[in-house]
């Protein structure tokens, strides 16, 4: 969790400063990721993420999401069973024992092995590992988390089409929303290759954030042909 909020407040002082965000240059990332000799070489990438790696640097943790958009396995509109058991589960989490717990775990597995950077399920899994008392794993899946989110927030502020956050997933839009404390309001709009999703009033006063969903709707585009 200090994560995060180490995450949240920088993304303010981008805010406050006017410092610079940086798009995710998709083609560039794609021939990056394919260069076996270098650091952005998406199987290294991907087991240093796997592995919880805190060494990775801002431009691999970009590399590493957004280089994501290019790999076989990479379908943000697949819809998974497992996700529905967790959250049929998570409505009476109150009422749930060890074993329920673990099960959240295990279906979060599942999950994560067709969409490893599901924040949905790292987030439901770290707070299953808390109340299994184990807290090296649940660490472990806050990393992941953080890793995510830091490549995200260094896209763009997200109040402007021109200033987007890019994402990969359209579900990662209300995530990102909700690790920001703001509340979503209203349905989303699509604006060009933009969701644009209004937001609760909130002390920094934002009245909602855009988001780049291009890869979403390239992958949309190419199972239609």
């Amino acid at each position: 969790m200090k994560q995060f909020i180490v995450t949240i407040l920088i993304f303010v002082s981008f805010l406050s400063f006017g410092q610079d965000f940086q798009k995710p240059d998709y083609q560039s990332i794609e021939k990056n990721i394919k260069k076996q000799n270098t650091s952005f070489y998406y199987p290294k990438l991907m087991e240093r993420y796997l592995h919880c790696d805190t060494t990775l640097s801002l431009d691999e943790k970009r590399h590493l999401y957004y280089g994501y958009a290019f790999e076989p396995k990479y379908a943000p509109y697949d819809n998974s069973k497992y996700a529905d058991s967790i959250a049929k589960l998570m409505s009476r989490k109150d009422k749930l024992g060890a074993t329920e717990w673990q099960r959240i775990v295990e279906y979060g597995d599942k999950v994560l092995a067709k969409d490893p950077f599901s924040l949905r399920a790292l987030n439901y899994q770290m707070y299953a590992l808390e109340r299994l008392n184990d807290g090296e794993k649940s660490y472990k899946k806050a990393i992941q988390m953080s890793i995510i989110i830091e490549a995200v927030l260094s896209s763009g502020h997200g109040m402007t089409p021109k200033d987007a956050l890019f994402v990969i997933n359209v579900e990662h839009e209300l995530d990102i929303i909700g690790i920001l404390g703001l509340h979503p309001k209203g349905k989303q709009r699509f604006i060009e290759y933009n969701d644009y999703r209004a937001v609760a009033k909130n002390k920094y006063g934002i009245e909602g954030l855009y988001f780049d969903i291009t890869p979403c709707l390239k992958s949309a585009e190419n199972s239609f042909k």
